[in-house]
């Protein structure tokens, strides 16, 4: 922004200009008829503004959409352009006659929107590493499956107990889980099995591959489960 120093003459590119000004007032003077540098300015910092006022609009349009659309918003927005911009819109002037209100207007709807959809997603990144955290803890767990169909039959009760072992992704949004066991009861005991899953939110799906413990055979059982 071009501007008036407080109490004296005082150059930019469009010459010199006369007055004592203060606080924002120095980024939009007032002018008369003859103080043609003054307007020059003041037409000079309102260009800049809208202009200004414009992309940062787009960007934190831009990052709403992105978190609402259910995908991992764009990195190089959320993690470079947006700290900028923020950055940016602090250190402003705030007491601006007319720009200053102006930009207020126009920014703080698209700045409102953007800070909730990113608690929104910073709260489902923390629900999703509690339900991780809480719910799939390492060690021996007991399973047990009742009612099922296709491969294992009907109405008998499998039991099976797995050694289980967890990692998170590197962004600690999601987490797969694997675990070795045997079977304990039913038309799986005494076979080995094997399970690769993996966590999204409160969905889980998992794979089990059995191996017979007599003949090697193999098999495998896709399930998924929310809650």
């Amino acid at each position: 922004l071009l501007h008036v120093e407080s109490g004296g003459r005082t150059s930019s590119k469009d010459g010199i200009v006369d007055g004592s000004m203060s606080g924002g007032v120095c980024y939009y003077p007032k002018y008369t008829n003859d103080d043609k540098s003054a307007l020059n300015v003041r037409h000079y910092n309102d260009a800049l503004s809208l202009d200004g006022v414009s992309y940062a609009k787009d960007v934190l349009q831009r990052v709403t959409k992105s978190i609402a659309s259910g995908e991992e918003p764009d990195q190089f927005l959320t993690r470079s352009v947006l700290p900028s911009i923020a950055a940016s819109l602090s250190l402003g002037p705030t007491s601006i006659p007319l720009l200053s209100a102006r930009s207020a207007l126009d920014l703080l709807p698209s700045i409102s929107q953007c800070i909730r959809s990113l608690d929104k997603l910073i709260a489902k990144r923390k629900s999703d590493a509690i339900l991780f955290s809480d719910n799939l803890c390492c060690g021996k767990w007991i399973i047990r499956a009742t009612g099922s169909s296709g491969a294992l039959g009907g109405g008998e009760c499998e039991e099976y107990i797995v050694d289980f072992s967890h990692t998170k992704s590197q962004e600690g949004i999601s987490a797969d889980f694997e675990g070795t066991g045997v079977g304990t009861t039913g038309k799986s005991k005494n076979g080995l099995v094997s399970i690769i899953g993996t966590v999204q939110g409160s969905a889980i799906s998992f794979v089990e591959e059995w191996t017979d413990g007599n003949n090697g055979s193999l098999s495998s059982y896709g399930e998924e489960s929310s809650s």
